[in-house]
């Protein structure tokens, strides 16, 4: 159901209406996000923005920001007029009204709100009054609801006091995306949390949370019983609680997920799945563990082991875990977020009660000593799963790998490593070889991708790139000229810098940003668009250059998807590229792996690397199939570099460089919907360089 089908009505006052029956328990328990303003940080506004809260917890997706305004005294706005630091002075008021004693119904709302928290599931910022009339109070009253569709925006009441939260007595104005009448005052209202929370907002300035603080409400008001990472309530020996593992009712595996899960246990238990992007690996694992678990669990207890390389995909195996019925723990970041939990899990795992725990693990976290030591005391069966099983062969992973597991399973479309032949084998010894493979073009046959149409379009370069681009191959073949025969997959140190400005040159080309103007114009008004850009190399870079062509010359909403965006600001801007509310991400490597992103109509992809995993993954982030997507789009920008063809050692060595470009463009020719067009979009620079046999089974 949506937040259109509740049957929502356009005011709400206590005495006439239910507010939590009525209103904000139906809407929490469609939302998929609610950003609340609640004016004063008070423990009694905190706890009023809990109103209703108890079915949103239930939903793993679901997320919450709030922005509240500091309870400053006249003493705090007195120091700040003197030059006092801002932060440390709001810091010591939030100290202080989080100190004040509460009533019971106040601190059980509060633990709500703590338990989102512990588990990044709520993040919250602080609005404080700046201008020429000094330091005042942000006392709006807002809150939106949305499932990704629909939207609906309330305002309420003018005070929530510790007797009126408790009686319960206020009133809402309501406003639904769904009604023609109502449209400009739900996206007004939109716009003013978006410039709110991101600072944008005239006269008031907006901050981050203190740490401290935060620290101060989690020993506050988290829980004294029960795991940290269950929603308040929930019984932890409830069967379909965090302790069982099953197949939901909703999710019916495709057969050649079936297949997949019979060769792993043919195989005994251990082998490597060589699947293509997209084709739902991490459901088949979590199938195959279920399974597992259905035969194991009135003999022992399961310790079952997830790593990912990056914390987004963390948070998505965590849904998904939910979604099986066990609560995973989620081991990232510092050891005082997840440490104690775990020892908790474990220490129940050894009683009597049979169990299976899921932990999810970041690879970064996996290599700490503190991981480790409580990987070797780990009870039970143990079950080791790696996603992007390529990263384990790094050589601090592929050292710890667990020797103890009786059960391996490796996910990854190339579990080879590039250019690691030692990293390569270590992933192939530890998990054993590949059970199952599903290529690209089975795929799209199945039905499990969706299929596409590929574009390359080759640009040239500029004079000024030219003359760079000449320069730096002069001096590469310089300084090969001495080692006839080298293999360019194995030069030395002093060629990595030459080569990699060459390739940093022909990833930031400016015809590139040109070329995408004519191209990404017909998508100027759709969504779900993404572009791969260079690294920030250039000036401007790259990327700075798309954000101006997309968001100023086209005004389109657009964000950037980088490594400099925290990982709660990367899932709201998924949330918001889902949803339609950004038709664009712009993204340097951040979408390379493992982020589930379905809407994904199409990738413009200016600058990638030789290594074929990454455009594997890229391509796999577009083809996923999703509501309303029967096809998509992968638009490949390359660069025809200059005649060099005078000099035969310039020529050899261009073509083997040239030749690794064209072979990762000829695979997404192969598979594509329009292969011969695309095809013939390359083949001038194929004749040119004498590459025609790079054609998969012909001239």
């Amino acid at each position: 159901m949506s937040l259109s089908q509740l049957g929502i009505g356009s005011f709400y006052r206590s005495g006439s209406h239910d507010l939590v029956g009525d209103f904000y328990r139906p809407c929490l328990t469609e939302a998929t996000s609610y950003d609340r303003a609640v004016g004063y940080f008070t423990s009694t506004s905190l706890a009023a923005a809990a109103e209703g809260l108890r079915p949103f917890l239930d939903r793993p997706s679901a997320r919450m920001r709030l922005i509240a305004s500091p309870a400053l005294t006249g003493e705090d706005a007195e120091a700040i007029a003197a030059g006092y630091e801002l932060r440390g002075i709001i810091e010591g008021a939030i100290v202080r009204e989080l100190v004040k004693p509460v009533p019971d119904p106040v601190r059980q709302r509060l633990e709500l709100l703590t338990w989102l928290i512990a588990n990044d599931r709520l993040d919250i910022r602080l609005a404080v009054v700046s201008n020429d009339a000094g330091v005042g109070i942000y006392h709006e009253k807002l809150g939106i609801f949305s499932d990704g569709f629909d939207t609906v925006v309330f305002t309420g009441s003018a005070n929530e006091s510790v007797s009126g939260l408790l009686a319960n007595f206020e009133s809402l104005e309501v406003f639904r995306s769904w009604e023609p009448g109502e449209v400009s005052r739900v996206t007004r209202r939109i716009d003013d949390f978006e410039e709110l929370w991101t600072n944008r907002t005239t006269g008031l300035q907006v901050l981050g949370f203190p740490e401290a603080c935060q620290e101060q409400l989690l020993n506050l008001y988290a829980r004294s019983n029960g795991p940290a990472s269950q929603p308040p309530g929930v019984d932890p020996d409830s069967p379909t609680g965090p302790w069982n593992l099953s197949i939901p009712a909703d999710i019916e595996l495709r057969e050649y997920q079936k297949e997949a899960i019979d060769a792993w246990w043919q195989a005994g238990g251990r082998g490597i799945w060589e699947m293509a992007t997209g084709t739902g690996k991490t459901i088949t694992a979590l199938a195959a563990l279920s399974k597992l678990w259905e035969a194991a669990k009135t003999e022992t207890s399961i310790t079952a082991i997830v790593t990912v390389p990056y914390l987004p995909l963390a948070d998505q195996w965590a849904e998904e875990v939910r979604r099986f019925g066990a609560e995973p723990i989620l081991c990232c970041d510092s050891v005082a977020k997840w440490g104690a939990l775990l020892d908790a899990a474990f220490a129940a795992l050894r009683g009597q009660q049979r169990r299976i725990t899921v932990l999810i693990v970041v690879n970064r976290t996996f290599c700490s000593s503190a991981f480790q030591d409580r990987l070797r005391t780990a009870p039970g069966t143990l079950v080791f799963v790696a996603d992007e099983a390529h990263t384990a062969g790094a050589q601090q992973m592929s050292e710890l790998l667990p020797t103890g597991a009786t059960f391996r399973l490796g996910l990854s479309a190339t579990p080879d490593r590039y250019l690691d032949p030692d990293g390569t084998s270590a992933i192939r010894s530890f998990f054993g070889p590949s059970v199952y493979q599903l290529g690209l073009k089975e795929a799209i046959e199945l039905g499990a991708l969706v299929p596409y149409d590929y574009f390359p379009l080759v640009v040239e370069l500029s004079e000024e790139e030219h003359e760079e681009y000449v320069e730096l191959t002069l001096k590469i073949a310089a300084a090969m000229g001495a080692q006839a025969g080298l293999d360019p997959d194995n030069l030395p140190g002093g060629l990595d810098l030459l080569l990699f400005k060459r390739a940093r040159l022909v990833g930031s080309a400016q015809s590139k940003v040109e070329a995408l103007r004519e191209q990404i114009t017909p998508y100027q008004y759709d969504t779900h668009s993404i572009v791969y850009c260079a690294d920030r190399s250039g000036d401007p870079p790259q990327i700075n250059q798309v954000l101006d062509l997309l968001g100023n010359e086209l005004g389109m909403r657009v964000n950037t998807f980088t490594s400099e965006e925290s990982p709660s600001q990367r899932r709201e801007m998924l949330g918001r590229f889902s949803s339609e509310n950004l038709q664009c991400l712009v993204a340097i490597r951040c979408l390379d792996e493992g982020i589930d992103i379905p809407a994904t109509k199409r990738a413009f992809i200016l600058a990638s690397t030789q290594n074929p995993r990454q455009f594997i993954q890229r391509r796999g982030r577009v083809l996923r199939p999703a509501p309303g997507k029967s096809s998509a789009q992968i638009y490949d920008f390359l660069v025809s570099p200059p005649d060099l063809s005078d000099d035969p050692s310039l020529f050899a060595l261009e073509r083997r460089l040239v030749g690794r470009e064209l072979t990762r463009a000829l695979e997404l020719c192969e598979a594509a919907r329009n292969s011969g067009e695309a095809l013939a979009c390359l083949r001038p620079l194929r004749e040119r360089f004498d590459l025609l046999s790079l054609i998969p089974g012909g001239p």
